[in-house]
């Protein structure tokens, strides 16, 4: 698992990418200055069905991974004392953008 933040001015962005199986991952908020946020959570969305990747681009080669998982966003006010749950899907990712208000 990898997982990076950066700020920019008064906004936060985090990325998180893995391998491996389905997992519930929890994010502690508490790098967050003081005040609320809007986060906007754009995660793997795990009931939807895969895309085929096939016939995409005929430059690549697709030999083991040649479906990908849909994505959607939810939209949560947080704050540095709250905690977001997210599910990762099987080598999956998110990504969120903390907007300051």
């Amino acid at each position: 698992m990898a997982a990076i933040a950066r700020r920019k001015d008064k906004d936060w962005y985090l990325g998180v990418l893995r391998s491996g199986a389905t997992q519930e991952m929890i994010i502690d908020c508490s790098f967050l200055g003081d005040g609320e946020y809007t986060a906007e959570i754009f995660i793997d969305d795990t009931e939807a069905e895969r895309i085929d990747l096939k016939g995409l681009n005929k430059e690549t080669d697709l030999r083991q991974w040649d479906t990908a998982v849909p994505f959607k966003k939810r939209t949560e006010t947080v704050s540095k004392d709250n905690t977001i749950i997210i599910q990762l899907a099987e080598h999956g990712g998110a990504t969120i953008k903390f907007i300051k208000k």
